[in-house]
């Protein structure tokens, strides 16, 4: 006996798997993308533009995170520049404390 032989099976060619493509965060996208980011996202980014700190830095990605989220807080004037720039400013800035 086949007990399977009444069930709806789709042809294979017919189905296809959802894709997500999540949003990947780059240093040289603008401030206007990044408040659009999520946490994860911008954390992400803030890890690999701790590169602008010097060798023996304490600084961490959490510490550029909240820079650049203070630092743009309220001001459209800055949704026009790097995240780049702005991380390397908050990390001179940081540095020099």
């Amino acid at each position: 006996q086949d007990r399977g032989r009444n069930e709806y099976r789709p042809p294979a060619s017919t189905y296809s798997a959802p894709s997500y493509s999540a949003p990947v965060l780059s240093g040289s996208d603008l401030i206007s993308t990044w408040k659009r980011s999520t946490r994860s996202e911008k954390l992400s980014l803030c890890e690999a533009l701790k590169k602008f700190a010097k060798d023996g830095s304490n600084i961490s990605a959490l510490d550029i995170h909240n820079c650049i989220e203070e630092a743009t807080r309220g001001l459209d004037q800055t949704n026009s520049m790097t995240i780049a720039d702005v991380a390397a400013a908050c990390v001179v800035l940081m540095e020099n404390m």
